[in-house]
């Protein structure tokens, strides 16, 4: 069986964060972050790949119901990731709730993040087993999933 042909879709050897500020907004319909490193030591929790900043960033570059799908076997990281979407969800819900404004007129800018649970089926976003995924599951890991649409 042929695999569907593909004509829009590109793969970034590297850092994936570091090109979310120069893509336009309303950009993607999806993002995936799958078994980034977990740094799971409370002193290096700055290098984790999810930030606040980084959240605001790939709802910017979503299109409206994008979604952001997250893979991990590591607990720690699993709560850290859901923890800063759901700050920067309960963050903008003032009472002033402007979509995508550009934050410099002390307007508060909502980045609504809903998550969707259960996940969706992960054969239609993840239907491969990467290196690390297999290496966690070997070590007696399981893999936790989330879905966060914009």
């Amino acid at each position: 069986r042929q695999p569907p042909s593909c004509q829009n879709i590109r793969i970034l050897p590297g850092d994936g964060i570091k090109l979310l500020s120069h893509l336009p907004t309303n950009y993607l319909d999806v993002v995936l972050v799958t078994f980034p490193d977990p740094w799971p030591r409370e002193c290096h929790v700055q290098w984790r790949v999810v930030q606040r900043e980084v959240v605001r960033e790939m709802h910017r570059v979503l299109k409206p119901f994008g979604r952001v799908y997250v893979a991990t076997d590591a607990e720690c990281f699993d709560a850290w990731t859901r923890e800063k979407f759901q700050q920067e969800s309960s963050s903008s819900s003032s009472s002033c709730d402007l979509v995508d404004g550009d934050g410099d007129n002390g307007i508060t800018t909502a980045h609504h993040w809903n998550e969707l649970v259960p996940c969706p089926d992960r054969a239609s976003w993840l239907p491969v087993v990467s290196y690390y995924e297999q290496k966690g599951l070997d070590e007696g890991r399981s893999t936790m999933l989330q879905c966060w649409q914009r």
